[in-house]
């Protein structure tokens, strides 16, 4: 028995924005943040992607990409694609008109690849359907080649795999992927995907600061807020609190709930508590949510109102933290304040097994010289990524993940 195809990934949203495409960046966080998911649904301790071309990495061996994984990747923020790799074909043509011919040159010829498509009309009655679902694209390209390879791979599959065309509902949607080859901008890669989904509307209006019952200025939003829940993620049980220390009006505890964990808001100002309350209330009832655990003390992470790593008076332990800190008195630390910051996160997570916050940027070499003494003898490893403010673009955060070694 073969084994299924392996899994990759399209991360990122610049893909198909001409004058836009910075092959020289690597995305950091995508990467953290696809890795994390995979590791939480497969309930491994770490997940390493492989870069195959530009923005493109491919899931280990043994990940099958089934309807649980599908509607489980629905959480992430940078995802643009998931499919499986069914073709590969590098062209090493320098113009990507020249590499399209060639491309469809490779598959015409290919009997082996188009037996394969038409051995699945064996399995049902009549003749398989087909579209040309999607051409994704990691390089710039006209919409005159873009509809020129539907065409013409159209009626390859049509006459040399005996499929029929059906836009609507076909038993099968090819999705086509084209991008230049990881670490070298030496020809194309072209991927043929028989299974995949793609990731490209998301709506996290109504969970926007302005749409909840409760308004606070600076509070963090979607899909920022999502992707912090998401790099520290696990799978959600009863027992296994999501706690925010500094909660505020609950920007960030919203994404947890909707993941479903029981979450537990920390903070010193009574009336942003309220806030919080309101808000984490009126995201509970709506849609399919199911209703879990919501705790709220008013109280301060560095004057704790409950024991380091449980909850006093909530039945469980805080196995997640998550938070975006006020940066008016987190700015403003020198190194040893910094430290003990950071050693009180780590003290209140004693049972945590990752940690996610948010710091301005400035701040970045001096915490990396932090977190890289500190780390030596922390039980935790760590990844630090800076990303622009979404409502500001002077201002920048750092956003730093800590996982829990291996034991």
């Amino acid at each position: 028995m073969s084994s299924p195809p392996l899994v990759f990934f399209i991360l990122g949203r610049d893909l198909e924005r001409d004058g836009t495409l910075n092959r020289d960046v690597t995305p950091h966080l995508p990467i953290m943040e696809i890795s994390s998911l995979l590791s939480t649904f497969t309930s491994q301790p770490s997940i390493l992607l492989e870069p195959i071309a530009y923005r493109m990495y491919m899931s280990p061996p043994g990940i099958p990409l089934d309807s649980g994984l599908i509607e489980f990747m629905k959480r992430a923020t940078t995802l643009h694609f998931m499919g499986t790799q069914d073709y590969k074909y590098h062209s090493p043509m320098e113009s990507l008109q020249d590499a399209t011919l060639d491309f469809l040159e490779v598959i015409e010829a290919d009997q082996s690849f188009l037996d394969h498509l038409s051995s699945r009309t064996q399995l049902k009655t009549g003749m398989v359907t087909f579209s040309i679902a999607r051409i994704y694209h990691g390089v710039p390209i006209t919409k005159d080649i873009d509809q020129a390879m539907k065409e013409r791979l159209g009626e390859i599959f049509r006459v040399h795999a005996r499929m029929k065309v059906n836009l609507e509902n076909p038993d099968i949607p090819i999705n086509i992927l084209i991008s230049t080859p990881a670490g070298t901008r030496v020809g194309f890669m072209f991927f043929i995907s028989l299974h995949g989904r793609g990731y490209r509307k998301r709506d996290y209006t109504h969970r926007l600061s302005g749409k909840r019952p409760t308004f606070a200025v600076g509070t963090m939003n979607p899909p920022l807020t999502t992707l912090m829940v998401n790099l520290c993620t696990m799978k959600p049980t009863s027992r296994s609190l999501f706690l925010d220390p500094f909660c505020g009006t609950g920007g960030i505890l919203i994404e947890a709930l909707v993941q479903g964990f029981p979450v537990l808001g920390l903070d010193i100002d009574g009336s942003k508590l309220e806030g919080c309350r309101k808000n984490l209330l009126h995201f509970n009832q709506r849609g399919n949510w199911n209703p879990v655990g919501i705790h709220l003390v008013q109280g301060s992470i560095f004057n704790l109102p409950f024991r380091d790593g449980l909850a006093g008076g909530v039945n469980g332990a805080i196995r997640i933290i998550c938070t975006d800190p006020p940066y008016g008195r987190i700015s403003s630390l020198n190194s040893r304040p910094l430290l003990g910051y950071i050693t009180k996160l780590l003290h209140v997570g004693l049972n945590a097994k990752k940690i996610c916050f948010a710091m301005p940027e400035r701040k970045k070499n001096k915490l990396k010289s932090v977190l890289g003494e500190f780390m030596v003898k922390s039980p935790f490893s760590f990844n630090v990524e800076v990303i622009p403010y979404h409502h500001h673009s002077s201002f920048k955060r750092v956003i730093v993940q800590l996982v829990r070694k291996p034991a």
